[in-house]
């Protein structure tokens, strides 16, 4: 049969023609970062939603947690905070060098 072709020189993957895929080539390409922006720009609103308004009982609960970190104090005072610098220097310091004596030229 002269008008005939052979069955894969005019279709390529799946029954389509290999001339739409060509066509359509720049589609493919466009497709993955269209995708990926469309997500982020969804993941970017999500994220970025304002908190929900909490019930009554909540916000009491809240409210009473922030005026009890208020009574606490922040700051040691007196001794414990030279302690405390003293603790922190000594955990800064390795126990396998030993101590050097500190050089008495001054300038």
């Amino acid at each position: 049969m002269p008008g005939r072709r052979c069955a894969g020189s005019e279709r390529a993957h799946g029954g389509v023609p290999s001339r739409v895929v060509a066509h359509y080539a720049w589609a493919l390409w466009l497709a993955g970062p269209v995708v990926a922006t469309a997500l982020a720009a969804v993941w970017t609103w999500w994220r970025g939603r304002p908190a929900k308004v909490p019930g009554p009982k909540r916000a009491m609960a809240e409210h009473h947690a922030y005026l009890e970190a208020l009574r606490q104090t922040a700051v040691a005072t007196g001794d414990a905070r030279h302690d405390e610098r003293k603790a922190a220097a000594q955990a800064r310091r390795s126990p396998s060098v030993p101590r050097q004596a500190r050089s008495t030229v001054t300038r």
